[in-house]
């Protein structure tokens, strides 16, 4: 994975391991989060629109990582 080779160039070695467990659980804490609020947008939207709402967030998010570019990244590790 690339964000971890990533972490491990920008992150301290004396807090690599406090910093992976943090990106971690945040990372699959999100999981039953989104499984709850998939479930509430189901009851209350609908499965179809449900999956529209998060197709379009998905779509934005893609749109983002457009942010992400190698002037970035350098920025980052310097």
């Amino acid at each position: 994975m690339t964000s971890v080779s990533f972490r491990q160039r920008v992150v301290p070695a004396a807090i690599l391991g406090r910093a992976t467990a943090a990106y971690r659980l945040v990372a699959l804490g999100a999981v039953p989060v989104g499984a709850v609020l998939g479930g509430v947008a189901a009851k209350l939207l609908g499965l179809q629109d449900s999956f529209l709402a998060a197709g379009m967030l998905t779509l934005a998010c893609l749109v983002g990582m457009g942010a992400v570019t190698e002037g970035a990244l350098r920025s980052a590790e310097s």
